[in-house]
C-alpha cells in the first residue's frame, strides 16, 4: 500500500492515461489557491505536473485523457462548467469552452474519433477540438427522441464502432451514433444506471438495482449477477443481514473477471465462469468514523465497528475484512456501533449499540448469544484479566459489570458525572 499526500483537499475524480501507469486526480480547490488536480506516476508513486492556473471554480467534477494521451480534460464545477484542455506535460492550458449551465455529472474521450462527451442533466454534448486559428472547443447537442424516457445521464462509455453509451436515471440504455440516438435499451436496469465497461466482445453495466449485466453489442444480454445473491451464497451468513440491498456503483470487465464498487463501501471481484465472489477491500459506510476497535487475544484479527451498524472483522496481515456482522436490535431493526471488544478466549465479540443495548455475538458463527437493555448507551468495553467478568462503560457515566458465565449483569456502578471513555483493570482483576 502507498499513500501520497500532495492533495491537500477532497479528491473528487480520477482518471487512468491509455500507457496504463499515468494517473490524474481532481481536487476541490481550497481558497487562496488555484490547484485543482495533479498529474502523478502509479509506477513510482511520484507527482508528475501540479494543475494549477486555470479557472476550475470549487474544483474538478470530471476527467479524462484524451485518445493519444497527449491531452487532458478536465471539467470545472462553477455555475459555468468550463471545460477545459490541457497539454498536461507542461501544464499548459490550450483551449476551453463553457460547457453550459445543466449540470453535467460525466464527461469521457472515445477511443475510435478522439472526440469528447459530457452528459449529465438533460443533455449530451459532443465535442472537438478544432485547429483554425488555433486550438479551440466546440459542440454539437444530441438529439434526443420520443424513446427516451429519461434525459438524466448518470454513466457513459465508447464502442469500438464510434457508438456512445449512455446510462439514464431510470435505467435506460440509449446508444448514440455521432449526434443521433440509434437504439433504446428500455428498463436495462431497475433503477439509475450508474456505470458501464467496453470490452471487445460486449459491454458490461451497473446499477442501483445491485445487478452486474453483460451485453452483446447485438445489444442482448447475455448475463447478469446479483450482487447480494452471490454475497449469500459465498460469503459467511451475516453478511445476509442487513437493510437495503447493495447497489452496484461501477464496474470493470477483462478477462472473464469483473471489479465491482458497491454502495456498502466495498470493492469486489466476480469470476464470470464460476459465478463466485470475493471481498478485495471493504470498510464502514454512511459514517467514516470508526467507534470502536478490539484485536483478537491469540489470532493477527480485530474488530472494528462504527454507526453504519457493522462489525468488521479484519486480517491484520493482509489488511483484508474476512468477516461482517450486522448489529440489530431486539426487533431486528440495525443500530449504530459504538463500541466492541473481544472475549479473552476471542470466542465471544460484545458489542454497545446506540438505542441503549447490549449484545454479544459468538466470534465463529456470528450468532447473537445474549442482549440486554442499558440505562445508557455504551461507550467502551473491557475483560478483565481472567476473563470472569467485563466492563461497561455508559454515556450517564455509569460503570456496569457482567459475570461470562453465566452471562448476567451483576453490578452498577454510578462512578463518574460525563460518559465513560477509558477502563482498565488491575492485575488481579
Amino acid at each position: 500500500q502507498h499513500v501520497l499526500t500532495m492533495h491537500d483537499s477532497p479528491i473528487t475524480a480520477l482518471a487512468l492515461h491509455p500507457d496504463g501507469i499515468t494517473v490524474a486526480t481532481g481536487q476541490t480547490v481550497v481558497p487562496g489557491s488555484d490547484v485543482c488536480g495533479w498529474v502523478w506516476s502509479s509506477d513510482s508513486y511520484s507527482p508528475e505536473l501540479c494543475l494549477s492556473g486555470a479557472h476550475m471554480g470549487s474544483g474538478v467534477v470530471s476527467l479524462c485523457f484524451s485518445r493519444d494521451g497527449n491531452r487532458l480534460f478536465t471539467l470545472g464545477a462553477e455555475e459555468e462548467q468550463v471545460l477545459t484542455l490541457w497539454d498536461w506535460r507542461t501544464g499548459q492550458v490550450v483551449a476551453s469552452a463553457r460547457a453550459g449551465k445543466q449540470t453535467v455529472l460525466c464527461v469521457g474521450c472515445s477511443p475510435a474519433d478522439g472526440n469528447v462527451v459530457t452528459a449529465g442533466v438533460g443533455h449530451v454534448r459532443f465535442w472537438r477540438v478544432h485547429s483554425l486559428g488555433g486550438l479551440s472547443l466546440r459542440s454539437k447537442k444530441g438529439v434526443w427522441d420520443e424513446r427516451c424516457t429519461s434525459r438524466t445521464i448518470l454513466s457513459l462509455e465508447f464502442g469500438s464502432s464510434g457508438v456512445t453509451l449512455t446510462g439514464a436515471a431510470d435505467g435506460s440504455l440509449y446508444v448514440w451514433k455521432d449526434t443521433q440516438v440509434r437504439h433504446v435499451i428500455a428498463g436495462a436496469h431497475a433503477g439509475p444506471l450508474f456505470g458501464l465497461w467496453a470490452a471487445e466482445n460486449g459491454f458490461a453495466s451497473c446499477g442501483k438495482d445491485g445487478k452486474v449485466r453483460v451485453w452483446s453489442w447485438k445489444l442482448k444480454s447475455t448475463k447478469a449477477f446479483a450482487i447480494d445473491e452471490l454475497m449469500a451464497e459465498h460469503t459467511n451468513a451475516s453478511m445476509k443481514q442487513g437493510r437495503e440491498g447493495r447497489s452496484v456503483r461501477n464496474v470493470c470487465w477483462q478477462d472473464g473477471k469483473f471489479l465491482v464498487s458497491t454502495s456498502w463501501n466495498e470493492l469486489v471481484e466476480i469470476i464470470e465462469i464460476e459465478q463466485s465472489i470475493a471481498i478485495i477491500c471493504s470498510g464502514h459506510f454512511e459514517s467514516p468514523d470508526i467507534t470502536g476497535l478490539c484485536c483478537h487475544p491469540h489470532q493477527p484479527w480485530a474488530v472494528t465497528c462504527g454507526k453504519d451498524s457493522f462489525l468488521k472483522i479484519w486480517d491484520c496481515i493482509s489488511g483484508h475484512c474476512i468477516s461482517s456482522i450486522r448489529c440489530t436490535d431486539a426487533e431486528g431493526h440495525p443500530r449504530a456501533c459504538l463500541s466492541c471488544s473481544y472475549s479473552n478466549d476471542g470466542l465471544q465479540i460484545v458489542a454497545g449499540l446506540e438505542g441503549e443495548t447490549l449484545v454479544v455475538y459468538h466470534a465463529e458463527t456470528y450468532s447473537k448469544i445474549y442482549s440486554d437493555s442499558l440505562p445508557s448507551n455504551a461507550t467502551v468495553i473491557d475483560f478483565c484479566p481472567d476473563g470472569r467478568c467485563f466492563a461497561v462503560g455508559l454515556q450517564n457515566g455509569e460503570l456496569l459489570i457482567y459475570d461470562t458465565s453465566p452471562l448476567t449483569q451483576k453490578h452498577v456502578l454510578a462512578c463518574h458525572g460525563h460518559q465513560v471513555i477509558s477502563i482498565d483493570w488491575s492485575e488481579d482483576g
